[in-house]
């Protein structure tokens, strides 16, 4: 994971060709912003992080290459 705060960018690189995933942004001070962004058929994930609050989110990825089923946790600090 790759987060750009001069990009406003959040980006995922993925080992393997992915079918299908599903990528979950956490705010722990207020989880009514709590949201989940699905996504079908890459190998790169690029979400703008523009519109995001600033401050602590913690991210979870979860995705599949057709056969195994895989889990990434990480955090970024949008500023």
């Amino acid at each position: 994971m790759t987060y750009s705060s001069e990009n406003q960018a959040l980006k995922i690189g993925f080992p393997t060709f992915v079918s299908k995933g599903e990528v979950t942004f956490y705010r722990s001070s207020d989880t009514n912003q709590n949201f989940s962004v699905p996504f079908n058929s890459i190998s790169l994930f690029n979400y703008s992080t523009e519109n995001l609050l600033k401050g602590k989110w913690k991210i979870q990825v979860t995705w599949s290459d057709g056969a195994l089923e895989y889990f990434l946790e990480d955090e970024f600090t949008n500023n």
